[in-house]
């Protein structure tokens, strides 16, 4: 009689060590205003140098999924070569850094305006994670270089952060501009004077993330337009708005038009797959699960 209750003992131990190496989903998706919606804890994110649409065979073998990330250099709809291939925005994590990997640290203007005199770089809405004592936080502020964020978010409790990640993209200062009527006060003030590189007016694929605290816990919002299969343009005032609904409290957007593109599975384990017009973008917002 021991050795079936040995084999079964051993089974037991099996079984119980495949469930505890399970990996739980680490987001659920919901559909708001048309507009996808990824929910997901802050620190379940980071940016990653892909080179490649997102809905590529290439990031299918890699098995990612999330959204695109901030603004790149030009459009392409062929692989260009990668010195011509760079980011306009931030994008840089500390596990990247620390191993060698692709990362860009500072948010240069557009080179037609480079050219025209002004500065070459300019502060742009950058996400920001870190970790103090085991608490993640996170919140979005205007920076030009990593550098210069570390810095500003220094200066607001005279200590420096472990910072987990940054993301470039535009900022939506919802902090300052909370309520939907606040459009064009926002629009004036601040839309105009960082060099946006994404024109707020045109119905097209819109992309963004919005950050609210939750229980205290900080979570991250990542939303494209349309809906699986039934692609709706949008305007940016319309993601502006999706964020406000959502009770953020800061938000920045990200590229727009073909280059908003999602991968990642529904609540139902059904594969979503948004290939914008399948351009190529230098890099994307991953899920980490």
């Amino acid at each position: 009689m021991k050795k079936p209750i040995i084999l079964f003992a051993i089974m037991i131990i099996i079984l119980s060590g495949c469930s505890s190496q399970a990996k739980e989903k680490s987001y659920e998706v919901f559909e708001r205003d048309d507009f996808t919606v990824i929910k997901t804890k802050a620190e379940n994110i980071k940016p990653e140098t892909i080179r490649s649409p997102l809905c590529s065979d290439y990031v299918r073998e890699l098995g990612y999924y999330g959204i695109n990330a901030g603004f790149f250099n030009s459009v392409y709809k062929e692989k260009p070569n990668d010195e011509d291939f760079i980011s306009v925005s931030i994008s840089w994590s500390r596990e990247d850094s620390e191993k060698g990997a692709e990362v860009f640290e500072y948010s240069p203007r557009d080179f037609e305006r480079v050219a025209l005199g002004e500065d070459y770089y300019i502060s742009r809405g950058t996400l920001y994670l870190y970790e103090d004592d085991g608490r993640f936080e996170a919140g979005v502020i205007s920076a030009e270089s990593c550098y210069n964020l570390k810095m500003k978010v220094k200066s607001r409790k005279g200590i420096e952060h472990d910072f987990i990640y940054m993301i470039g993209g535009g900022n939506f200062y919802i902090n300052e501009y909370p309520d939907i009527d606040d459009w064009e006060s926002w629009k004036q003030e601040k839309y105009a004077a960082e060099g946006p590189l994404v024109v707020e007016t045109n119905k097209t694929g819109r992309s963004g993330i919005g950050i609210k605290e939750e229980n205290g816990e900080f979570y991250a919002y990542l939303a494209v337009s349309g809906t699986n299969g039934e692609e709706k343009p949008k305007t940016l005032r319309e993601l502006r708005d999706l964020f406000i609904s959502l009770g953020c409290s800061d938000a920045i957007y990200l590229d727009g038009d073909g280059s908003s593109q999602m991968r990642c599975e529904d609540d139902n384990g059904e594969l979503i797959e948004k290939p914008g017009d399948n351009r190529y973008i230098w890099s994307m917002v991953r899920l980490i699960y």
